[in-house]
């Protein structure tokens, strides 16, 4: 029987296929859950001297799609992490948005597995990161060099060891009337190429831009729930002289 039960388990299949059709009853349909994941790692800048701490947050529904309302994550780290203030972390994932958030702190990161958790529609979810190693760092993208001929502005920067992924980002060194500087789209550029380049038309004529580049240790599809390293370290830099977009 043990030797032979696969061609059993065929015969009775095809005894049963020569009898009355049976009647399969649909699975019922199962409702999406809420998926959460967490990465930490280091996170290193050029503004700063200390070594901060990089941590990647990702909550969505198990079949990709975004949660439909504003939601608070928790996040916990090691004894040590955040001073030991008995008040954690919180970061609000927003709703109808990918869930998945990049965040970093100027905590100086501690050994061990950081903790994250939510609560959605009355129910605690949690997940934890892999274990950390405070000394494993990413350097920065420095320096960046950004030219403009008119057309088209040019973007880059050396290579960093380890990095899998850059983000690209450009936005004004002058705040608005209202104290923003938003992004400007179409050089907000995520990218495993150097150099990167958009259309010069992108930004405001007589206008000086800062341009910075962070770094990424994993490449992370911020659509999707995230394959969960066991560590993930980031850097960011800043272009040293602003753009300039002549008239």
């Amino acid at each position: 029987m043990r030797t032979y039960g696969g061609l059993i388990l065929i015969s009775s299949l095809l005894l049963t296929s020569c009898n009355s059709p049976a009647v399969v009853q649909p699975e019922p349909k199962k409702d999406p859950t809420p998926v959460l994941q967490l990465a930490a790692g280091t996170f290193v800048t050029q503004s700063i001297e200390k070594i901060g701490t990089s941590l990647l947050v990702s909550l969505a529904l198990s079949d990709g799609r975004a949660l439909t309302e504003n939601t608070q994550v928790t996040i916990t780290g090691p004894a040590g992490w955040n001073q030991d203030e008995p008040e954690p972390r919180v970061l609000t994932v927003g709703a109808n948005l990918y869930g998945t958030y990049f965040m970093s702190t100027g905590m100086a990161p501690v050994a061990g597995v950081y903790k994250v958790s939510a609560t959605i529609a009355g129910q605690t979810y949690t997940a934890t990161s892999g274990q950390i190693k405070p000394a494993s760092v990413l350097k920065t993208a420095a320096p960046i060099i950004a030219t403009d001929d008119g057309t088209q502005v040019t973007v880059s920067w050396p290579p960093v060891d380890g990095a899998a992924l850059y983000l690209h980002r450009v936005y004004p060194t002058q705040a608005d009337a209202s104290g923003e500087r938003p992004l400007v789209t179409a050089a907000n550029i995520a990218t495993q190429n150097i150099p990167v380049t958009f259309p010069s038309s992108a930004l405001t004529p007589n206008t000086s831009y800062d341009i910075g580049v962070l770094a990424f240790s994993r490449v992370v599809d911020f659509r999707k729930n995230i394959n969960v390293p066991t560590q993930f370290n980031a850097s960011n830099t800043y272009i040293t002289q602003p753009l300039f977009r002549k008239p």
